[in-house]
């Protein structure tokens, strides 16, 4: 079996790729899965609308509060079309957890991996 987890593009839309780029660099992992005889799961990742809080979102070196709110508005519509624009994988469907569990809004902390990892299994 073989495990494609897709955080989905995060750092695609978040560097300024456009949505069907994103799209198409998920498919292309998904077929080299498939070409190669393994078993693709697509895994949506948690609901972005209530782990990235306009609070969590402050400036970095590479972007400011407000280009990381409309990145994270971009990435929530890519997120939503992704399911219905993947062929050949089988659908781990979003999920949602405490939003506690990440500190940045995007990184959850190790004990919180550890509880990710079990719902993910769960749901396989």
């Amino acid at each position: 079996m073989t495990v494609f987890t897709s955080g989905g593009g995060i750092n695609d839309i978040f560097s300024g790729s456009s949505a069907s780029a994103a799209i198409n660099n998920i498919q292309k992992m998904v077929d080299t899965v498939n070409a190669q005889g393994g078993k693709a799961y697509l895994i949506i990742g948690y609901d972005t609308r209530k782990f990235m809080a306009d609070s969590l979102l402050i400036a970095n070196a590479v972007m400011t509060s407000q280009q990381r709110m409309q990145a994270r508005d971009k990435y929530i519509d890519y997120q939503h079309n992704l399911a219905s624009s993947i062929k050949g994988a089988t659908i781990v469907p979003e999920f949602n957890l405490n939003p506690s569990y990440v500190s940045d809004g995007i990184h959850p902390d190790a004990d919180q991996q550890k509880y990710i990892a079990q719902v993910l299994l769960q749901g396989l």
